[in-house]
Formats: C-alpha cells, sequence, structure tokens
C-alpha cells in the first residue's frame, strides 16, 4: 500500500527534466510550511514522469504549486560502500497556482503525468 501526499509550496529553482525513451522524468524540490507554522519549512525533492516535459517549462523558481502523489523511498549504495536512501515524492497530480507573475489566483495549469516506465533502474 502507498502512502499517499498532497500540498501546496513554491518550487526552490528551475525543475530540470531527464529524458529516457519514450517519456521525461522532470525533477525539482518544493518548499513548503508545515500548517500554522510559518517558520518551519520542508524541502521536498519530487519527480514526475511527463510525456512532453513541456511542465517544466512553467516549474521555476518561487511558482507555487499544488501537488498530489505518494511517497516513496530511493535506496543506493554510496563510492565508499554505504547504503544510502532518502524519501522522494513521486507526483501524480501537479496543478500550477497563481497568475502568471506567480501572484494571486488562477492559471490552474494542469499535467498529466505519463505512465511509469517499464525500467525502474534510473537514477536522476
Amino acid at each position: 500500500m502507498a502512502v499517499k501526499f498532497y500540498g501546496t509550496g513554491r518550487v526552490v529553482a528551475d525543475a530540470e527534466v531527464k529524458e529516457l525513451k519514450e517519456t521525461k522524468i522532470i525533477k525539482f524540490t518544493l518548499a513548503t510550511d508545515r500548517q500554522g507554522k510559518s517558520d518551519e519549512t520542508s524541502f521536498l525533492d519530487c519527480f514526475l514522469f511527463s510525456k512532453s516535459g513541456k511542465i517544466a517549462e512553467f516549474l521555476k523558481k518561487g511558482k507555487p504549486v499544488f501537488v498530489e502523489g505518494e511517497v516513496q523511498q530511493e535506496r543506493w549504495e554510496s563510492k565508499d560502500g554505504e547504503k544510502r536512501s532518502k524519501i522522494v515524492f513521486r507526483v501524480e497530480n501537479l496543478e500550477l497556482l497563481g497568475g502568471s507573475n506567480g501572484k494571486g489566483k488562477g492559471g490552474g495549469k494542469k499535467e498529466e503525468p505519463a505512465p511509469e516506465p517499464a525500467d525502474d533502474d534510473f537514477e536522476f
């Protein structure tokens, strides 16, 4: 059973795009304040699969977004042979918030994620 999440925040830096055979992986970090505690910010590593990758053009630093998806744990071995892991967020639904300048409401552009590629063995 997957752990679902949803939330809003601002993109920390312009999104990165990695191209696979028929799909693109879009990676970005989301800064989100804890509810009721504006002085506590969490930084969430997010990625989504996209057919065109066009949504990455809109995921610019400071852009407010709504994301919905599931929590995943990445595991790898460091160059020193140490086992490492981190939590990442696989975005299944993304909606841009705010107008074209990132202020106010409206302008909600949605991204329809592509199906996950069959090859799970990819690094970003």
